[in-house]
Protein backbone atom coordinates (compact mmCIF):
# COMPACT_ATOMS: atom_id res chain seq x y z
CA UNK A 1 0.00 0.00 0.00
CA UNK A 2 1.11 3.46 -0.57
CA UNK A 3 -0.63 7.36 -0.34
CA UNK A 4 0.19 7.33 -4.34
CA UNK A 5 -3.85 7.02 -5.12
CA UNK A 6 -4.98 10.07 -3.23
CA UNK A 7 -2.15 12.42 -3.88
CA UNK A 8 -2.53 11.62 -7.76
CA UNK A 9 -6.28 12.38 -7.95
CA UNK A 10 -5.65 15.62 -5.58
CA UNK A 11 -3.05 16.41 -8.06
CA UNK A 12 -5.39 15.28 -11.24
CA UNK A 13 -8.16 17.50 -9.68
CA UNK A 14 -6.33 20.55 -8.95
CA UNK A 15 -5.44 20.73 -12.82
CA UNK A 16 -8.07 19.46 -14.53
CA UNK A 17 -10.98 20.54 -12.16
CA UNK A 18 -14.28 20.37 -14.11
CA UNK A 19 -16.07 23.64 -14.45
CA UNK A 20 -19.51 24.18 -13.53
CA UNK A 21 -21.54 24.14 -16.28
CA UNK A 22 -25.45 22.96 -18.22
CA UNK A 23 -24.81 19.55 -17.76
CA UNK A 24 -22.80 19.23 -14.27
CA UNK A 25 -23.58 22.14 -11.91
CA UNK A 26 -21.35 21.59 -8.40
CA UNK A 27 -18.66 19.38 -7.94
CA UNK A 28 -16.67 18.72 -4.92
CA UNK A 29 -13.67 17.49 -3.93
CA UNK A 30 -12.55 15.99 -0.24
CA UNK A 31 -9.74 14.31 1.07
CA UNK A 32 -9.35 12.60 4.35
CA UNK A 33 -6.19 11.47 6.14
CA UNK A 34 -4.42 11.19 2.40
CA UNK A 35 -1.18 10.06 3.71
CA UNK A 36 -2.20 7.25 5.69
CA UNK A 37 -1.75 3.91 3.30
CA UNK A 38 -4.99 2.01 5.27
CA UNK A 39 -7.23 4.53 5.46
CA UNK A 40 -6.68 8.07 3.25
CA UNK A 41 -9.00 8.21 0.93
CA UNK A 42 -10.41 10.74 -1.68
CA UNK A 43 -14.13 11.58 -2.68
CA UNK A 44 -15.56 13.53 -5.63
CA UNK A 45 -19.29 14.10 -5.79
CA UNK A 46 -20.65 15.88 -8.39
CA UNK A 47 -24.43 17.15 -9.83
CA UNK A 48 -25.52 16.62 -13.24
CA UNK A 49 -29.04 17.49 -15.16
CA UNK A 50 -30.72 13.97 -14.02
CA UNK A 51 -27.81 12.36 -11.52
CA UNK A 52 -26.10 12.72 -8.52
CA UNK A 53 -23.05 11.13 -8.57
CA UNK A 54 -19.61 10.40 -6.23
CA UNK A 55 -16.25 8.44 -6.42
CA UNK A 56 -14.32 7.73 -3.78
CA UNK A 57 -10.38 6.55 -3.77
CA UNK A 58 -8.91 4.89 -0.87
CA UNK A 59 -5.00 4.60 -0.61
CA UNK A 60 -5.68 0.70 0.04
CA UNK A 61 -6.54 0.12 -3.14
CA UNK A 62 -10.69 0.48 -3.27
CA UNK A 63 -13.11 2.52 -5.55
CA UNK A 64 -16.18 3.12 -4.79
CA UNK A 65 -18.67 5.25 -7.18
CA UNK A 66 -22.77 5.83 -7.31
CA UNK A 67 -24.97 7.59 -8.96
CA UNK A 68 -28.38 8.66 -7.85
CA UNK A 69 -30.88 9.27 -10.27
CA UNK A 70 -32.27 12.85 -9.44
CA UNK A 71 -36.37 12.17 -10.55
CA UNK A 72 -36.56 8.68 -9.51
CA UNK A 73 -34.09 7.74 -6.85
CA UNK A 74 -32.70 4.75 -8.64
CA UNK A 75 -29.35 4.10 -7.82
CA UNK A 76 -26.13 2.56 -9.76
CA UNK A 77 -23.57 1.17 -7.84
CA UNK A 78 -20.03 0.05 -8.83
CA UNK A 79 -17.90 -0.97 -6.28
CA UNK A 80 -14.66 -2.14 -7.04
CA UNK A 81 -11.17 -3.65 -5.20
CA UNK A 82 -8.09 -4.19 -6.59
CA UNK A 83 -4.24 -4.67 -4.97
CA UNK A 84 -2.21 -3.02 -8.28
CA UNK A 85 -3.59 0.42 -8.54
CA UNK A 86 -1.30 1.76 -10.71
CA UNK A 87 -2.76 4.03 -12.31
CA UNK A 88 -6.69 2.71 -12.88
CA UNK A 89 -7.86 5.75 -10.87
CA UNK A 90 -7.62 7.78 -14.21
CA UNK A 91 -9.48 5.06 -15.80
CA UNK A 92 -12.27 4.69 -13.42
CA UNK A 93 -12.70 8.98 -12.84
CA UNK A 94 -12.72 9.21 -16.30
CA UNK A 95 -15.33 6.29 -16.93
CA UNK A 96 -17.43 7.77 -13.52
CA UNK A 97 -17.69 11.27 -15.74
CA UNK A 98 -18.33 10.08 -18.64
CA UNK A 99 -21.18 8.06 -17.50
CA UNK A 100 -22.20 10.53 -15.34
CA UNK A 101 -22.72 13.26 -18.09
CA UNK A 102 -23.81 11.00 -20.04
CA UNK A 103 -27.10 9.90 -18.92
CA UNK A 104 -29.14 13.13 -19.05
Amino acid sequence: MSTETVRSVEKWYAENQPRPSPHCSLLKMESNTPDDTAHGGIWIAAVAAGWLGSICFWNKGDVTSMMVHRATRNEKILMIGFEDQGRVWIICLNAFFEHLLSEQ
